[in-house]
């Protein structure tokens, strides 16, 4: 990743006072934006959302194939911290 974002506990969110993993498969484009999010495992309504929302900012270099930057399917996961 380029720039990442920090998984921040949602307000709406219940207090588990426990780390909360939600999984993503993030369609990264040729620029290197973050264009479509599938919800891979959810862990509530509140984190899915967050996960959702936040894997939006994310920016990563893009993949390459033969050198030429192609959009592709990256795997990633949004870890929760209770504060």
């Amino acid at each position: 990743p380029k720039k990442t974002v920090k998984g921040h506990y949602p307000d709406d969110a219940p207090r588990l006072g426990r780390t909360v993993e939600v999984k993503l498969s993030l369609l990264v484009g040729a620029d290197g934006k973050v264009k479509k999010v599938k919800l891979v495992r959810g862990t509530g309504p509140a984190f899915d959302r967050a996960a959702v929302r936040q894997a939006k900012r994310l920016v990563f270099y893009p993949g390459t194939l033969g050198g030429v930057p192609k959009a592709m399917w990256v795997p990633w996961t949004f870890a929760f911290q209770p504060e």
